[in-house]
């Protein structure tokens, strides 16, 4: 549900909320250019006169709904995750928290609508990417220094590293979000989030010096015998 109390200089109350409830329906079903005014009154309940008393224009109705969706809920996926927890207990938590988080039915239209949309409307992009930085990736690249203080992890560049691991958790969100739940790939969750942990903590686990992650090749080109 969407909530909102004031846009511009203009108090809302429940009657503005009850629009933009109505019309985000409308827009996550058809998107900005598909939304007929008709569809989004009969979605909301309320008349023409009503709408456009609050929102003349159907571009200010769209940015205004999607901003208060997007600062909505600002819970941050793996906030309970304790950062004294070693990487080899906290890396698969916070991969489980952050799959969950992305394949989730909310975080999957936001990502449909706002990328959809950029060209249109890259403010409302910016701040999809913002909301991002400041949920995942910024707490991840918290959690990541800590592994690298300690000596957990072998970390060059943290904010590659965090954006690596969003994205090894994201990959059936991406499948979802573009093609729709009926299309996206059987992987489950669990699976998902297991999968990206293991190849994080082989990839940067201290325990693995950087020359043993590489081919061990003779002068010749050919691997060397052991």
């Amino acid at each position: 549900m969407i909530g909102t109390k004031r846009h511009g200089n203009a108090v809302f109350g429940r009657k503005a909320d009850q629009v933009l409830n109505g019309a985000w329906r409308i827009f996550l079903r058809d998107g900005y250019a598909g939304a007929a005014v008709d569809d989004i009154v009969r979605s909301a309940g309320v008349s023409k006169a009503t709408l456009y008393a609050y929102f003349p224009d159907k571009r200010l109705l769209f940015e205004t709904a999607m901003q208060n969706v997007l600062g909505g809920d600002r819970t941050q996926p793996f906030a309970d995750i304790g950062k004294d927890l070693p990487a080899e207990k906290a890396v698969p938590r916070i991969t489980a928290a952050m799959t969950a988080w992305l394949r989730s039915d909310r975080e999957t239209d936001l990502f449909r609508i706002a990328i959809g949309e950029a060209n249109r409307f890259p403010d409302i992009a910016a701040t999809y990417h913002e909301r991002i930085e400041t949920l995942l990736e910024q707490p991840l690249r918290d959690h990541i220094d800590g592994f690298v203080n300690r000596g957990e992890l072998v970390v060059d560049d943290v904010a590659l590293a965090a954006r690596q691991l969003i994205g090894l958790c994201g990959l059936t969100f991406y499948d979802r979000a573009i093609s729709g739940p009926a299309l996206e790939t059987e992987m489950p969750v669990k699976r998902t989030a297991e999968t990206a942990a293991t190849m994080f903590l082989r990839a940067y686990g201290a325990g693995i010096d950087q020359q043993s992650r590489q081919p061990d090749k003779s002068e010749n080109g050919a691997m060397s015998s052991r």
